[in-house]
């Protein structure tokens, strides 16, 4: 059965019946840019004819049709509807799928859209549009998404947010062509300096395996990296000089702590026999 009808119909339901299937790019963008006078259920539908378009005519997807079509989909992505969130995703999945690097002119907007949503508090949201987020990554390399996420990164502070940021950014350096970041690799290796001093192990760890990706892409860069920075920070990043752990699964005594422990003990045995019996 469909789930057209998760949740409860708007007012304007008792009129969908009546709006003919959408057959047109004006006609697509109409309906999903006015979301008060067109029904969650119209819109829905709007989407699903953009899937279907891409995937039977994709030549009539070009400038002309694409330039406009970022804007209606940060639209839906936004809805408070979890329904039309699932169906703008999904759109605009199979958009970066089928188009690849023609889908670059709407990628900076959604990249921005779809970070901002990391850190709702919907957790089903939260959850399709970050899935969304890796994959118009996966798909679609243009350096303009890059500079949206650095300046995301450089200035959020929901660790949700980072922690999805950082995750783009090293889909970026694995998986993107390097003629499309390497002009950004300054800014990236000082976005790992910033990063693994965040408070979040979360966002750390992530930075971790960014700084693990370039390391193997600009080795030289990595290690300027590492000789500007302190000895404590050095560990955090590259995780060798941590201090152990012992078998309990905690970590160690310092040797201050152990030889205080020691000169209580002396004390208190010195006492004892001190003291008359």
């Amino acid at each position: 059965m469909s789930t057209l009808l998760e949740t409860p119909p708007s007012p304007t339901y008792t009129t969908t019946l009546k709006v003919p299937p959408p057959h047109s790019f004006d006609c697509i963008f109409t309906r999903l840019k006015d979301t008060k006078q067109h029904s969650w259920i119209i819109r829905k539908q709007a989407l699903a004819w953009l899937r279907n378009q891409v995937q039977t005519n994709l030549h009539l997807f070009n400038v002309e049709t694409l330039s406009p079509l970022a804007g209606v989909l940060e639209v839906q992505l936004r809805d408070l509807r979890s329904a039309v969130v699932r169906d703008a995703c999904l759109t605009v999945t199979l958009l970066s799928s089928e188009l690849g690097n023609a889908f670059a002119t709407c990628q900076p907007a959604l990249s921005r859209t779809l970070l901002d949503l990391a850190g709702v508090g919907n957790t089903s949201i939260k959850e399709m549009t970050n899935k969304c987020l890796m994959h118009l990554f996966t798909k679609t390399q243009t350096p303009s998404a890059i500079e949206v996420v650095l300046g995301i990164l450089g200035t959020s502070k929901n660790p949700q947010v980072l922690h999805s940021g950082f995750l783009a950014i090293e889909i970026v350096v694995r998986v993107w062509a390097r003629q499309h970041w390497i002009d950004s690799l300054s800014a990236l290796v000082r976005m790992v300096e910033r990063g693994i001093e965040n408070a979040s192990l979360r966002v750390r760890t992530c930075v971790r395996q960014v700084y693990q990706t370039l390391t193997s892409q600009c080795p030289q860069a990595c290690t300027e990296l590492l000789n500007r920075l302190d000895k404590k920070t050095r560990s955090k990043l590259t995780g060798v000089g941590c201090k152990a752990k012992s078998k309990s699964g905690r970590a160690p005594r310092s040797t201050s702590f152990r030889k205080a422990r020691e000169m209580a003990r002396r004390g208190s045995m010195q006492r004892e026999l001190s003291t008359p019996a």
